[in-house]
């Protein structure tokens, strides 16, 4: 491995390296470089660290800002319900029951849920550009947006899961049409996923795809080692240890495989403990929870159930900075005083 990037290092780098006895480094003009420990370990990155990091490199950033799309939309659909059930327009047309109400906030997560088991499997095997992801969720958008009816509403939240006669409760519905449209369009002026290609045996448009995603040219050594490293985790996943294909169920049979177990378990009880913690309770149903507290008027209501929101933006920020550096003990720390402030 050091041989690859000690043929190439002339044609990448003249800035002096000094290596530790323990590590050797190589850095490159272009700002990536590799590491190497005498234990066989090794880390490399295309440039620098934090702020600076995101827009080292173009391409990359639009494409993670294209992915994050799919978080904002799910993130609106799933608390624009909670202020639409609040509108008096929406009340005045549809008075709902408590049912109907917990019943058309629910299916989004059902939706959801269907949706995330299913999308893994249909981004592996159709890509991103042919999975109809998208066009489902611009469907039930459409059907909240249009409809007629609390049935008709409710199966638009279902099908929006992996996603009336006033404007301003269609509106907020509608609004979310627009950056499904635009990650639909994004998935398919974007680079292709190296991973799939391998996956499909396409290696040379795999390898042409991730020198365009890491901006580097065909023979730099870093495209070089992530594009073998992509082959190995795909041959990995894909193969058991006696070389034979495996199936979906056998894939997800592994999770619970004595070697993840512990890591499974972990994911689960991270997801579980924060849904725990109400805070599903305060976005679905904060304007609802404000009304019956004693607050009046729809402005009051609104703005008070934003705070919520507010106070996660604010929240989130310092988590972002500094998740990287602070280590396992004090995110803990920071979870449990983050959910007691919940609370």
């Amino acid at each position: 491995m050091v041989s690859l990037f000690a043929r190439t290092r002339r044609e990448y780098s003249q800035i002096p390296v000094n290596e530790p006895e323990s590590t050797k480094i190589i850095h490159f003009d272009d700002g990536s470089w590799f590491s190497l420990n005498d234990d066989g370990s090794h880390k490399y990155a295309y440039g620098p660290s934090g702020f600076r990091g995101l827009f080292h490199n173009s391409l990359a950033f639009r494409s993670a800002l294209f992915a994050s799309l799919g978080g904002l939309m799910f993130g609106y659909d799933q608390g624009v319900i909670a202020n639409v059930l609040v509108m008096k327009d929406f009340i005045s047309r549809w008075p709902i029951t408590p049912w109907q109400k917990g019943l058309m906030t629910a299916v989004l997560e059902l939706g959801a849920l269907i949706g995330t088991l299913a999308a893994g499997t249909l981004a592996d095997r159709f890509s991103r550009r042919g999975n109809n992801n998208l066009v489902l969720f611009c469907l039930g958008s459409t059907f909240q947006t249009l409809a007629n009816s609390i049935p008709t509403l409710t199966l638009g939240r279902a099908i929006g899961g992996a996603v009336p006669g006033s404007l301003s409760w269609r509106l907020p519905l509608g609004v979310q049409i627009l950056p499904g449209l635009l990650l639909g369009f994004g998935c398919f002026v974007l680079p292709p996923s190296p991973r799939v290609l391998i996956a499909k045996g396409q290696n040379s448009k795999a390898i042409t795809s991730l020198h365009r995603l890491r901006s580097t040219s065909n023979k730099h050594p870093l495209s070089q080692l992530e594009f073998i490293e992509i082959q190995v985790d795909v041959a990995m996943t894909n193969y058991d240890q006696m070389g034979k294909p495996m199936s979906e169920f056998s894939k997800w049979a592994e999770l619970f495989d004595a070697r993840y177990l512990r890591r499974t378990l972990t994911g689960i009880a991270i997801m579980f403990w924060q849904q725990w913690s109400g805070i599903n309770a305060l976005l679905y149903y904060g304007p609802s929870l404000i009304e019956k507290i004693g607050f009046t008027g729809e402005t009051a209501i609104l703005a008070g159930s934003g705070f919520v929101n507010i106070a996660q933006l604010i929240a989130v920020v310092p988590t972002i900075l500094s998740i990287d550096k602070l280590g396992m003990v004090v995110r803990r720390r920071l979870g449990f005083a983050s959910s007691q402030c919940m609370d």
